[in-house]
């Protein structure tokens, strides 16, 4: 049984390398996310991403390790439930 999609967000500056540097994160664990977003808002960046295939202690991990690059303020991950997307500065959610 395959389990659920793992939902990620966060929030950074608006530097022109945060993307790259997160999707290399998935890139080491060869995955290749199956819905990515960035949206910039003024100075920050926010960012989607959904993955197919992944335990939640590799979840934690990447959210961890994407918590460490200088330019993200934010990062969360969730099981999807049903076709929810997590996202990340809507509403005042971050």
């Amino acid at each position: 049984m395959m389990s659920p999609p793992i939902s990620f967000a966060a929030k950074a500056s608006a530097d022109p390398q945060v993307m790259l540097r997160i999707l290399g994160l998935f890139a080491q664990r060869y995955r290749v996310p199956r819905y990515v977003s960035a949206v910039k808002v003024g100075e920050a960046l926010h960012i989607s991403l959904e993955v197919d295939e992944l335990s939640e202690e590799a979840a934690e991990i990447l959210c961890w390790k994407m918590q460490q690059i200088v330019s993200v303020r934010q990062a969360e991950w969730a099981v999807m439930t049903n076709v929810t997307r997590l996202l990340v500065g809507v509403g005042g959610a971050a």
